[in-house]
């Protein structure tokens, strides 16, 4: 077969693989969250015990509170830099959900549509993900 012969795939077709990827890795996550009960990884609450500043100092064990104060700006700075990593994510895998649903749209039967809309929905729902923050996002510091 020559390079003419061959049939390269569609923009609508790899974006419709590419959509079909992301639902399905958000479908896996949520069926994962929905039946553990709460996200993998540490605890995700802001402040008090439990959050990424306190999980990661207690990875790395200070050694007294000198050490604490030294490191501690830059966990927080991290912390940041990755809550804004995740909002941003989150705003894109949005986006791309709310474009597979439109392009999916005239191929589903109403009731499939109905479910799929639904899941859609209950990703972004106000009061978030089990054992996650309320509003699915944390309060900026």
């Amino acid at each position: 077969m020559t390079g003419a012969d061959q049939v390269k795939p569609s923009t609508k077709t790899l974006f419709m693989l590419l959509a079909m990827l992301t639902l399905g890795i958000a479908l896996g996550a949520s069926g994962a969250i929905l039946l553990r009960g709460r996200p993998p990884g540490p605890p995700k609450s802001r402040g008090g015990d439990g959050g990424f500043v306190a999980h990661m100092e207690q990875t790395i064990q200070p050694t007294d509170a000198t050490q604490r104060t030294a490191i501690r700006p830059l966990l927080e700075a991290t912390d940041q830099r990755n809550r804004q990593e995740v909002d941003r994510s989150r705003g894109a895998m949005r986006a791309n959900l709310d474009s597979m649903l439109v392009e999916l749209s005239p191929l589903l039967q109403p009731g499939q549509r109905d479910r799929l809309t639904e899941l859609i929905q209950r990703l972004d729902r106000p009061e978030g993900p089990p054992g996650g923050p309320p509003g699915g996002r944390r309060p900026p510091p």
